[in-house]
């Protein structure tokens, strides 16, 4: 079993007090844990980074991967699928 993560820096302290005001009435994590997966968590990724962006995309372009997307779509559906009553709300 590894060793707990050291005391955050302030940067990483406010990080923390966000993390336990999400989490507020929910149950306490054991000792530790929290600081180590976070510091784990920023150790392989800084806050703020994204990964996976999508790259830059043309009106023109968007709509045709819609189009695909769409036909990708109704062509998966099965017959019953084809026959069956839409959900009304």
């Amino acid at each position: 079993m590894t060793e707990p993560a050291s005391q955050p820096d302030d940067d990483l302290g406010a990080l923390f007090a966000l993390v336990d005001v999400a989490l507020d009435g929910g149950a306490d994590a054991p000792d530790g844990l929290r600081v180590d997966v976070l510091s784990r968590a920023l150790a392989r990724r800084a806050a703020g980074d994204v990964i996976g962006r999508p790259e830059p995309s043309t009106p023109l372009a968007a709509f045709s991967q819609t189009v695909a997307d769409f036909h990708q779509l109704l062509a998966s559906l099965s017959d019953a699928e084809w026959r069956a009553q839409p959900i009304r709300p």
